[in-house]
């Protein structure tokens, strides 16, 4: 996890604290949330239990998490040479909204 993404989970334990915590808001429970992994490696499964544990982390944090998603593969091309990933990353996020109302 890079220093910065650190930084974000440590402060989202103070917004949304889990039940067991006396701070715990019911109304932040069950965010939704897609969590997507860029990484070099063609190897989607490099990084496995990385992906794992930080989908448990926002679980643990009441994070309604709909998927998790790999970009492998991106030393070869940037992502906005990938016209795959325009398509693709495009419908992850209508799902997500529509699925809001």
């Amino acid at each position: 996890m890079s220093a910065q993404a650190k930084i974000f989970t440590d402060r989202l334990f103070a917004q949304f604290s889990p039940r067991f915590s006396p701070y715990f808001k019911e109304e932040n429970a069950g965010k939704k949330l897609i969590l997507v992994f860029t990484q070099g490696n063609p190897d989607s499964n490099m990084f496995q239990l990385y992906f794992d544990y930080t989908k448990k982390m926002f679980e643990l944090l009441e994070f309604d998490v709909k998927g998790v998603h790999v970009v492998a593969g991106m030393r070869n091309k940037s992502a906005h040479e990938r016209e795959d990933l325009h398509f693709s990353m495009k419908s992850l996020g209508s799902s997500l909204a529509l699925e809001q109302f």
